[in-house]
């Protein structure tokens, strides 16, 4: 049986997640200047903190390995702004979303999904999950389709903050991370 947390996760993922696999948010992200899917994932994650050296990248990211990280980022930044990653990343979701949700971006059900995440997001405490914080601090877009991914993303990124401290917390490194989690078969 999953847990409760594990059935919140998988749906505000699935989501969340068609923000890197979406053609519309590759092409948004292309025409802003980022080059590549890394660079693309690990600077439209960490925009919302500004222009972070590679450092802060791999203290949030220390389960990849860092000269990817440094392959991507701080060349991200001379290449766009965070703003400008920020705008194509929303643009590009907006053109995903509307495509697959077709009709039912209109329907009730995504403005009531959007006030109950918002709600969720509005009850935690962000405190030591940069992350979080980062996406907590910019606005919610008007569009419930926007605001419910903006909310997943923000939900999404609490998680990940608590990764990283039970991680630090039991002393494992990127490696064993990865390693454990394959070993209990908990890989997303």
């Amino acid at each position: 049986m999953k847990s409760l947390s594990r059935e919140m996760w998988e749906s505000v993922e699935r989501y969340h997640q068609l923000c890197y696999w979406a053609p519309e948010v590759r092409e948004e992200a292309t025409d802003a200047g980022l080059k590549g899917f890394f660079m693309n994932y690990f600077a439209t994650r960490v925009a919302p903190l500004g222009s972070v050296s590679p450092e802060l990248v791999e203290s949030l990211f220390f389960y990849y390995a860092p000269q990817r990280i440094r392959r991507a980022i701080p060349d991200a930044w001379n290449y766009s702004t965070p703003e400008a990653i920020l705008d194509a990343r929303y643009r590009g979701m907006d053109q995903a979303l509307r495509r697959e949700l077709g009709d039912l971006i209109q329907g009730p059900e995504v403005t009531s999904a959007a006030q109950i995440v918002r709600e969720a997001v509005e009850a935690i405490d962000g405190t030591g999950r940069t992350l979080f914080a980062g996406w907590n601090s910019l606005p919610w877009p008007d569009s419930p389709h926007l605001a419910l991914w903006h909310g997943c993303t923000v939900l999404r990124e609490h998680r990940s903050g608590c990764h990283l401290i039970a991680l630090a917390v039991e002393g494992l490194d990127g490696c064993q991370s990865v390693i454990t989690q394959v070993a209990v078969d908990e890989a997303p």
